[in-house]
């Protein structure tokens, strides 16, 4: 249900031509920060911000 939601929210808003563009662009954001999110979090907790 996730994905038809996703891709009639991004019809509406980009266009129909546009739906393969704006989601692999979402997708790749996501592959991004998936890559980032664990650097991001080691370098807090050397600098002492705790996770609590």
């Amino acid at each position: 249900m996730s994905s038809i939601v996703t891709s009639a929210v991004i019809a509406e808003m980009y266009g129909t031509d546009k739906v393969g563009q704006v989601r692999n662009l979402f997708s790749m954001i996501m592959v991004f920060s998936t890559a980032l999110a664990p650097v991001a979090i080691g370098l807090l907790l050397d600098h002492g911000v705790t996770v609590s």
